[in-house]
C-alpha cells in the first residue's frame, strides 16, 4: 500500500465534533480576513465585516456538513491524509457552486463583491484542506496522550500475567496515571470458581466505588469460556464501560475487525452510562438548574425559614452526614421539619403522623420544600439534580448488610430526586421488601443513566414527587 493511504487517524475522528469545529472557525475567519483584505486594498475601507461573518458561517454550515457527510459514507478516506484532501477539496467547490447558483437564482449576486468572494474562495480552498488534513491528526495525536488523564482504570488479570504488564504500558502511553490491578486464580475452574469469583467481584466491587471514572479491563488468560461469562456477567451491575482482553490466539482471529489498545486488542462488552462529555454537559445543567432555582426561590426559602424559626426551637438548617459519590461522606442540607436532630448510629425514620414532625415541618415535607436547601450541596458538586437519593450514614451501613449490591448505587453522584421517587419509592421504608425495591431502582439508573433519562426524571418529578402522599 502506497505511504500516501497509510491511515493516520480513527476512522471517525474526521467527523467529530472538534474537527469540524476547527473548520468551522478557519472558514468564518477566512471570510472576514479576505474582506477586510479585499476592501482594504481596493477601497481603503475595512467593508461589511457583519455581513463577512455571515457569509462565513453559512459557508461553514453547508462545508461541515458535507464534510461530515462525507467521512460517515467514506470512513477509509477518511483516515488518510491524501483522502481528506480529497474530500475537503469536493465541499469546498460543492459549497461555492451551491451557493452561486443560489444566488443567481434569487438574483442577489450583485450585491456581493466577485473580488471578495474570489479571494474567500481561493484562501478557503487551501485553508479548509489544510484543517481537514491537520485537525484531525492533531486530535488524534492529544487523544492518544491525553484520553485517560484524569480517568482511574482497573484490570482484572489472572495472577502473574504477561498481558498485564502490556496493558499498563499501554494505559501509561495514553495518560492515564491510576491504574489498579486486581488479580485471580486463573486455575481455579469448577466448584472451586464459585468462591473466587464471588471473592473477586466483592474486591473490584469495593475497589471501584471509591475509583475515579474510568474503565475496566478484564484479561481472560486461560479461564474457561463459562467462567469468563459468569464473571462479565457479575461485573454489569458496575456502571462503567467494561472491556474484554481475549488472550493471543483469539486476538489473532480479531486482528483485522477489531480496533484495540495500542497493539492489543480489546472487545468493549459493555459501555459506560454516561462518557467523560456527558458527565460534563451534565455537570454544567447541575450548576446552571440550582443557581437559577435558588435565585427564583429565594423569597421561599426566606419565608419557610421564618416560619421554621417562630415554629419551633431549634436552628433553621438540619445537617446530617450521608455518603455521597464514591463513598466520600457529606454534610446534607434540609429544613428543620422535626423536634430532633439525629446524626449517628441510629437513625429513626419519619413514618407517618409520626409526632417528631413539626406543624411547619408537615406542609414542608409534604411540598418537598424541605429538600431546597440541597441545591446548595448540588452547587458545591457533593450531590446532582437527578440521581439516586443519599441515605443516612446509619441507614447505609445497615442495609449494606443484608442487600447484595448496595453500594453500587454511591457509583454515581447522590440526587435530589432519582428514578426510584419517580416510580412511587418515597418516603419511609418500614421493611425490608421496599427497600429492596428502591435500591433496584437505584441499581438500574446508575447502570442506565443518560442525559436524557435524566430529563424524563426532571418532568416526572413536578407530577410524581411533589405532593405525594407517602411525603410525610
Amino acid at each position: 500500500m502506497p505511504q500516501t493511504w497509510r491511515a493516520d487517524v480513527p476512522a471517525d475522528q474526521a467527523a467529530s465534533p472538534l474537527a469540524l469545529a476547527s473548520d468551522a472557525v478557519v472558514i468564518v475567519g477566512l471570510s472576514i480576513v479576505t474582506g477586510v483584505f479585499f476592501h482594504l486594498v481596493t477601497r481603503d475601507i475595512l467593508g461589511d465585516i457583519p455581513a463577512f461573518t455571515a457569509t462565513g458561517i453559512i459557508v461553514a454550515v453547508l462545508f461541515c456538513g458535507m464534510a461530515r457527510l462525507q467521512a460517515t459514507r467514506d470512513k477509509r478516506a477518511s483516515t488518510t491524509r491524501l483522502g481528506r484532501a480529497r474530500m475537503a477539496a469536493l465541499a469546498w467547490c460543492s459549497t461555492f457552486l451551491f451557493l452561486l447558483t443560489l444566488a443567481f437564482s434569487m438574483k442577489i449576486s450583485s450585491e456581493f463583491s466577485r473580488g471578495a468572494i474570489f479571494f474567500f474562495f481561493l484562501a478557503g480552498f487551501a485553508g479548509s484542506i489544510a484543517s481537514r488534513v491537520l485537525t484531525p491528526r492533531l486530535l488524534a495525536r492529544w487523544m492518544t496522550t491525553n484520553a485517560y488523564r484524569g480517568l482511574e482504570v482497573l484490570i482484572i488479570a489472572p495472577h502473574r500475567s504477561g498481558s498485564t504488564a502490556a496493558l499498563f504500558a499501554e494505559l501509561a502511553q495514553r495518560g492515564c496515571m491510576n491504574i489498579r490491578a486486581i488479580e485471580f486464580d486463573d486455575a481455579c475452574t469448577g466448584a472451586p470458581w464459585a468462591g473466587e469469583r464471588r471473592r473477586l467481584l466483592q474486591k473490584v466491587f469495593e475497589v471501584a466505588r471509591s475509583a475515579a471514572p474510568g474503565e475496566i479491563y478484564v484479561v481472560a488468560g486461560r479461564l474457561p469460556f463459562d467462567a469468563a461469562a459468569s464473571l462479565m456477567s457479575g461485573l454489569r451491575l458496575l456502571p462503567r464501560a467494561v472491556y474484554f482482553v481475549p488472550d493471543e490466539q483469539i486476538s489473532a482471529l480479531l486482528q483485522n475487525s477489531v480496533n484495540g489498545l495500542g497493539g492489543i486488542v480489546t472487545l468493549e462488552m459493555q459501555k459506560s452510562p454516561l462518557t467523560k462529555t456527558e458527565r460534563g454537559i451534565k455537570r454544567a445543567m447541575d450548576v446552571t438548574i440550582a443557581a437559577i432555582a435558588l435565585l427564583f426561590t429565594a423569597p421561599l426559602l426566606a419565608a419557610a425559614a421564618v416560619a421554621i424559626k417562630s415554629d419551633s426551637v431549634g436552628p433553621m438548617i438540619f445537617r446530617q452526614t450521608r455518603l455521597g459519590y464514591r463513598g466520600q461522606p457529606f454534610q446534607i442540607l434540609k429544613f428543620r421539619t422535626m423536634t430532633v436532630q439525629e446524626d449517628g448510629a441510629v437513625v429513626t425514620q419519619a413514618s407517618r403522623n409520626d409526632q417528631r414532625v413539626t406543624r411547619i415541618g408537615k406542609w414542608l415535607r409534604k411540598s418537598s420544600i424541605d429538600e431546597l436547601p440541597q441545591l446548595w450541596n448540588v452547587l458545591k458538586g457533593e450531590m446532582s439534580i437527578i440521581g439516586p437519593r443519599p441515605h443516612a450514614s446509619a441507614h447505609d451501613a445497615y442495609f449494606a448488610k443484608l442487600i447484595e449490591n448496595y453500594e453500587v448505587r454511591q457509583h454515581v453522584k447522590p440526587g435530589l430526586t432519582g428514578w426510584a421517587q419517580v416510580n412511587g419509592l418515597r418516603g419511609e421504608t418500614p421493611n425490608l421488601d421496599l427497600m429492596y425495591r428502591r435500591i433496584e431502582a437505584d441499581l438500574w439508573y446508575a447502570s442506565n443513566c443518560s442525559l436524557g433519562l435524566d430529563f424524563q426524571i426532571l418532568i416526572k418529578t413536578f407530577a410524581t414527587v411533589v405532593g405525594q402522599e407517602n411525603a410525610f
